[in-house]
């Protein structure tokens, strides 16, 4: 028999029953839980101080003498941190840090509780400001110590750190070759609430000494200023609201920085002589566009930089009952420099801070 040459049946060219081309499910497109991330960075870890004094803030562990990397050894690398480097007007490095101030698991307070400042000359740390509910220098001065107890250890209040009724605002005392100066709130429980120390040989009291206020300089010392203030807001709690630290805008810091611009292009160095009245204040926030009910406006010169701008508005009694004010929560900075350049440089650094009690146009 002669086989078949082809099938009898002729096979089917395609399956009988089409493939689905996709899922009859769609997956869910995001994760049902937000995994943890690791964070991005290393965190801090203290380092041996070989005997310096410690200043220790909210756990971090400096001191001065202290290199560039021990100290971004201490402070770490975490994204969750704000940390800068600027220059201060006295041409030191500077190393801004805020604890946990881009972690979006934190409250606005929390962001702005622990603040520090480093000042480097040559790589080598001359000079720490802190701002934190928890801080110790040497088991000398801590966060909340009283005014009365650093009188009866030996300190000395300080000249140019008065309040406008002429009392003490800050206390000052020597320690090997070094002076620290703690800020207690005279117009609130008369406690410590910052810490500076600096290297005696590198202390600087008075304005004719070179500086430099470029506008890198005076946008850093606006920005510290804010930041000095908040600290003081958050760990003291003075401020009667439901959130104590302010917010920043930038609009309304550019009305800010227009006054402040022409006080200094007008060469005043008094404050007085350039108030404004709350009309003008108002008059001038509305132009830039921006909607509020409640406003209020302080202005300062002659302080050379964030740390004396931010305590002088705290030894002033109408300019902290402004800050601490429950009426306002939000704020814009503006700081300009006047110069006299008759023989050796002066200089008038002033700075406007404007306040409202909430924007509608940003």
């Amino acid at each position: 028999v002669k086989p078949t040459a082809t099938p009898t049946a002729k096979p089917t060219a395609t399956p009988t029953v089409k493939p689905t081309a996709t899922p009859t499910v769609k997956p869910t497109a995001t994760p049902t839980a937000k995994p943890t991330a690791t964070p991005s960075g290393n965190a801090g870890q203290n380092v041996n101080l070989n005997g310096k004094k410690a200043f220790t803030i909210a756990g971090y562990q400096l001191a001065l003498g202290l290199t560039r990397d021990e100290v971004n050894t201490v402070l770490g690398s975490l994204k969750t941190d704000v940390k800068r480097t600027a220059k201060s007007p006295q041409g030191f490095d500077v190393i801004a840090f805020r604890a946990g101030g881009n972690d979006t698991d934190k409250s606005f307070d929390e962001k702005h509780s622990t603040y520090i400042l480093i000042y480097l000359k040559d790589d080598i740390v001359v000079g720490i400001s802190g701002n934190a509910s928890s801080m110790n220098f040497d088991g000398t001065v801590s966060y909340g110590t009283s005014a009365a107890t650093l009188v009866s250890n030996g300190w000395v209040d300080v000249d140019w750190y008065k309040t406008t009724a002429g009392d003490a605002a800050a206390y000052s005392k020597d320690v090997d070759n070094a002076t620290i100066i703690a800020f207690a709130d005279d117009y609130g429980d008369d406690k410590v609430y910052s810490i500076q120390i600096f290297n005696n040989a590198y202390s600087i009291t008075e304005t004719t000494l070179p500086m430099n206020y470029s506008a890198d300089v005076l946008t850093e010392m606006e920005t510290e200023t804010f930041e000095i203030l908040n600290a003081y807001l958050v760990n003291t709690g003075v401020r009667d609201a439901d959130v104590k630290a302010i917010r920043k805008n930038t609009k309304v810091s550019n009305v800010a920085r227009a006054y402040s611009k022409k006080i200094a292009d007008g060469g005043q160095t008094d404050a007085a002589d350039v108030e404004r009245d709350s009309a003008q204040i108002k008059t001038a926030l509305k132009n830039a566009g921006i909607s509020f009910d409640k406003w209020g406006e302080r202005i300062l010169i002659g302080n050379m930089d964030a740390i004396g701008f931010a305590n002088s508005v705290i030894e002033s009694n109408d300019a902290r009952n402004t800050l601490i004010s429950a009426n306002y929560a939000i704020c814009g900075i503006g700081a300009s420099v006047y110069t006299e350049s008759a023989g050796k440089a002066v200089y008038y650094p002033n700075m406007v801070i404007d306040f409202i009690d909430k924007i509608s146009t940003l």
